[in-house]
């Protein structure tokens, strides 16, 4: 028997008892095909026992669900029971994930959207894996939408050895060009009978980019860390286990006619350790204050005049440096940079310490 409710589902049956009035009934041995999804793709089932029980609605009974059409699906859902509701989810319970028929991961509960819209909320297909540190690592993340272009991801860690995480992924596309990511990781340590030193803490990271009015574009990728040890021991990325040093930048240019305006702030944290890895005892954290420069280029006749003013807040101080370039050209091989400069450190105001050290150091330089 084949059942068409309308031209986005369809189930074949080898019996079926359907009530000609509602169109309601139950269909056994059953195969079928429902609403196609946001990616082009459609979502085969089959099932012991599929019950129509709405307009929408079917309820399946021992059924697979995937979108392959392989003898072998490349991946599918089986369920003790599922729930399909045309033009919006299919929600498993008792289900286990396949690959090639190869029961992966059990799942109590799940939901697979069917809407035509592309974004769902939802848990996602949980991961896990294992170290010699935190032993079995289960992490279940759940995506919510936030409207047609912002979602968010939570993410539960459970470090079976020592600890509990949660982790977060925040997304917003403001238009066409400008975009925003944001995230982190807390870890609470110490947990599960774990009696080794507390290595718990934080982790921040933001990426973006954003058009300004007036030709202004911004840019920020920042990295903020509790400790290298956090980082060392929860973190999933290669470099930031093996790379001591953690930036974060801050950039504002706009470019106009011949002219350049830049904004930079940027810090820099770089720690060195001593002991044993067991131990992992800081010794020296080096800190680079965030620096500022503003700079501006102008062209004057056939050689190019630059110039500028840059600061920086370094050793206390606050430092301002005037400079001004000629670059000459000899010939088409040989040319060099006359170049100016003057100096001006102002100490910052601090309970016994002059206010003001003037240092007019002026500086000028050539090199080839």
């Amino acid at each position: 028997m084949v059942f068409d409710a309308d031209i986005s589902a369809r189930v074949t049956a080898e019996r079926a008892e359907v009530n000609a009035n509602t169109k309601f009934g139950t269909f056994y041995n059953a195969t079928g095909f429902t609403q196609r999804t946001h990616d082009g793709k459609s979502l085969y089932f089959t099932a012991e026992m599929i019950e129509k029980t709405g307009p929408e609605t079917y309820v399946l009974t021992n059924a697979t669900v995937t979108s392959c059409l392989n003898a072998i699906p490349t991946w599918s859902f089986h369920s003790k029971k599922t729930t399909i509701k045309i033009h919006d989810r299919a929600s498993l319970s008792g289900a286990d994930f396949r690959l090639r028929d190869l029961p992966v991961v059990y799942v109590p509960f799940g939901s697979l959207p069917i809407a035509e819209r592309g974004h769902k909320s939802g848990f996602l297909i949980p991961t896990t894996g294992s170290s010699t540190q935190k032993g079995r690592t289960i992490s279940i993340p759940y995506y919510q939408t936030l409207g047609p272009s912002a979602d968010i991801v939570l993410r539960g860690d459970i470090f079976t050895a020592r600890a509990l995480g949660l982790g977060y992924e925040f997304r917003v596309k403001t238009d066409e060009q400008s975009s925003l990511r944001l995230g982190g990781l807390i870890v609470k340590d110490q947990l599960f009978g774990y009696n080794g030193a507390n290595q718990g803490g934080s982790s921040f990271y933001a990426y973006g980019g954003q058009y300004l009015p007036h030709g202004f574009v911004a840019v920020a990728d920042a990295n903020i860390t509790s400790s290298l040890t956090f980082r060392q021991v929860f973190s999933q990325d290669y470099e930031e286990i093996v790379n001591p040093e953690e930036r974060s930048t801050f950039y504002v240019n706009r470019n106009f006619n011949g002219y350049s305006f830049d904004l930079l702030g940027q810090a820099r944290t770089t720690t060195i350790q001593v002991g044993s890895l067991s131990t992992f005892t800081p010794a020296i954290n080096i800190r680079q204050l965030p620096q500022v420069e503003f700079s501006s280029h102008g062209r004057t006749g056939r050689n190019p005049v630059m110039g500028g003013i840059d600061g920086r807040q370094e050793c206390g101080g606050v430092e301002f440096k005037l400079w001004i370039a000629a670059p000459q050209k000899f010939r088409l091989w040989v040319s060099f940079r006359r170049e100016a400069a003057i100096d001006e450190l102002l100490a910052i105001r601090r309970p016994g310490r002059h206010a003001h050290v003037p240092t007019g150091r002026p500086a000028p330089a050539a090199g080839v």
